[in-house]
């Protein structure tokens, strides 16, 4: 009977073990679903937040690594990891809502094996996670834009105007000039009033820039697209090749980061197919692994010596101005009849630009 009483209570022991261990399991599972969907309470979800509920995922046991990657239509896609893979018992499941497909998550499994419910969890918090970014980075840009085209309509109603009207009195002026007899201070009148027309004909082309500047739009969902539809636009000015190389994802592009690269981008195809009589014109937007931005703008042009050239005849000191509020290294390199190459480098940041500016 004694035997009998111990294999019962060793029975009983394990049994309370195993439903002790089940408990602690379930407890944690449902610790770190919490603690995930948590991320996605934040203000503005970004790359830090997936990176979190990735760590809390490798944290489940019976899961030895897991990878995030986020497609995107142009461009790389965004790839983040925890734990290393080393090829065996690897799964995939898409990420997907509302039957767009966003990405996938790659896992790896061990001894025990998780549970299929609780990843599928962790799939659905995931794909909401990349939505509500998608769509907090278009309402962003959506915001920026119509600010930018209030700004552009104000200029246009106001300073625009102001300036055609100007540009109008000065030839009114010219013509009675001329009529006057050709007399020292005739003479003097005329250099004054060439001086003025050049200075207001300078003033109304940086002026119409800047107006081409504020209406520029980003109508599509990512960086990436945006860029794709600025090059065909400008494609359709030059019998000059365009090609994109286009490595980056937009996922941690603020939206004004994302509108100072374009600008700067079009800019310099625009000197490429304004000036350098090209055939062919190169744009390379790459990332490093250790968030160091690098965009290219080459040409195989005509080129122009820079010991002679004013660098501000092509609209540079624009660009230098643009680069700088990306906090980025801006050079040139040129000489005749060897092309030329516009680069600037730049640190991605944890936050938007749009909250440092």
């Amino acid at each position: 009977m004694a035997d009998d009483l111990g294999k019962l209570y060793r029975g009983l022991e394990g049994a309370v073990n195993e439903k002790t261990h089940k408990l602690q399991h379930a407890n944690q599972s449902l610790q770190v679903l919490y603690q995930s969907s948590q991320e996605l309470t934040a203000t503005r979800i970004s790359h830090e937040n997936f990176r979190a509920i990735l760590s809390y995922i490798h944290s489940v046991e019976g899961i030895t690594a897991v990878e995030l990657q986020v497609t995107e239509v142009e461009g790389s896609p965004w790839v983040a990891s925890e734990g290393k893979f080393n090829g065996n018992s690897e799964r995939i499941k898409p990420l997907q809502l509302d039957g767009e497909v966003l990405g996938e998550l790659r896992y790896q499994i061990g001894l025990p094996c998780p549970d299929e419910k609780l990843i599928d969890n962790f799939v659905q918090i995931l794909s909401r996670a990349v939505y509500y970014n998608k769509t907090q980075r278009q309402t962003e840009q959506l915001i920026l834009m119509e600010e930018r085209a209030t700004i552009a309509r104000e200029l246009h109603d106001s300073l625009a105007q102001s300036l055609s009207y100007l540009k109008i009195q000065v030839t009114l002026l010219n013509r009675s000039l001329n009529k006057e007899i050709d007399t020292l201070e005739g003479s003097r009148s005329q250099g004054v009033l060439d001086d003025i027309r050049e200075g207001l004909d300078n003033a109304y082309i940086q002026l119409r820039e800047l107006l081409t500047t504020f209406r520029l739009s980003i109508k599509e969902g990512t960086f990436g697209e945006a860029l794709t539809e600025m090059l065909n636009q400008l494609d359709g000015q030059t019998s000059a090749t365009i090609k994109l190389d286009n490595q980056m994802s937009s996922l941690e592009l603020g939206a004004n980061e994302q509108v100072h690269i374009l600008q700067l981008i079009r800019e310099a195809v625009l000197n490429a197919i304004k000036h350098a009589k090209a055939s062919f014109i190169q744009v390379s937007c790459i990332e490093e692994d250790n968030a160091v931005v690098t965009v290219k703008i080459s040409d195989d042009g005509v080129g122009f010596d820079q010991t002679i050239e004013k660098l501000d005849h092509y609209g540079m000191s624009i660009m230098k101005e643009r680069a700088t509020r990306l906090n980025a290294e801006f050079s040139i390199t040129s000489a005749e009849n060897q092309g030329c190459e516009v680069q600037f480098t730049f640190q991605r940041t944890k936050e938007p630009l749009s909250e440092r500016m």
